[in-house]
């Protein structure tokens, strides 16, 4: 009898043993096969306390997060074929037409010029894509020295005075003497991207404000435009590669919706951080915050 009870009692213990144990790994080895196939609809059962409740947890949450970058990875794809596509179009359909030998030379002379601005959109899309490739596999390749912040963003205004003039806009500076350490050249293309789209976005007459000052070690950048603005459900997504704003916003022929993803890649290499906030009808404001240099903290 005793023998019995004994066999019967370890053959209840190996059922809850491969109930309660074995089974849920089995299934997590199975959603594993599934996942290497690239399905990412998994269920687990994830209420139990233990460590194999807590694994079946972090289990789901890596395969949404597989999933959601599986996503993005296609919808990139597709947005550089678009990008790409367009311009590409454009070339081959006017040089096909520069074939014609009775083409008129002012009609030859615009062709030309068009498969230029279409070959030079290709050309800046290619350094885009190559910068945010290498920020994205290497965000500590960065070429770090000192640089004076005021006298590149007076290098900025002056870049993009043309166009100010254009417009007659307005630019206000206020920044102090404040040394950073970092990447200038990938720095300025940040208050470039910024700036280039502060003036793109603001109406004849307006005016823009750069500012820069250190608070608490940190030192605090901001590009403050008075155009159209954004609107508030838009602006969780205008970091996002490609996303362009919608008519409200609508962007000059050429964008790619690469430039602010490229700031927010650039700021974050460096440690820092980039808002925004805006008010349509009144403007919008970009703040960059990046670690400050240590002979400028108070």
């Amino acid at each position: 009898m005793i023998i019995g009870v004994i066999i019967l009692l370890s053959l209840w213990f190996m059922l809850i043993t491969v109930f309660h144990v074995v089974r849920p790994i089995t299934r997590l080895t199975e959603a594993t096969l599934l996942i290497s196939k690239g399905r990412y609809d998994i269920k687990l059962y994830t209420a139990r306390r233990d460590e194999i409740g807590q694994l079946a947890s972090h289990f789901m949450t890596m395969s949404r997060e597989l999933e959601r970058t599986n996503r993005a990875r296609q919808e990139f794809v597709a947005n550089v074929s678009h990008e790409i596509e367009s311009p590409l179009t454009s070339i081959q359909g006017f040089a096909h037409a520069l074939q014609d030998g009775t083409l008129p030379e002012a009609q030859r002379l615009e062709y030309l010029s068009i498969i230029g601005d279409e070959s030079r959109r290709l050309s800046m899309l290619s350094t885009q894509l190559l910068t945010l490739s290498s920020l994205d596999y290497d965000e500590h390749a960065l070429q770090k020295r000192s640089f004076d912040l005021r006298a590149q963003l007076r290098q900025v205004i002056q870049i993009m005075e043309w166009h100010l003039t254009e417009k007659e806009l307005a630019v206000r500076l206020h920044a102090g003497e404040i040394t950073l350490a970092g990447d200038a050249n990938l720095l300025y293309q940040v208050w470039m991207n910024l700036v280039t789209n502060a003036i793109k976005y603001t109406p004849a007459g307006g005016t823009l404000s750069i500012a820069a000052h250190v608070e608490d070690q940190q030192c605090i950048v901001t590009v403050t435009d008075n155009g159209a603005g954004i609107p508030a459900e838009q602006l969780p997504m205008i970091f996002d590669r490609f996303y362009k704003v919608d008519q409200s916003r609508s962007r000059e022929p050429g964008s790619s919706g690469l430039g602010l993803a490229i700031a927010q890649k650039i700021v974050q290499a460096h440690g820092g951080t980039i808002e925004v906030t805006s008010t349509v009808g009144e403007g919008t404001t970009f703040t960059v915050t990046l670690p400050c240099h240590p002979n400028d903290i108070d």
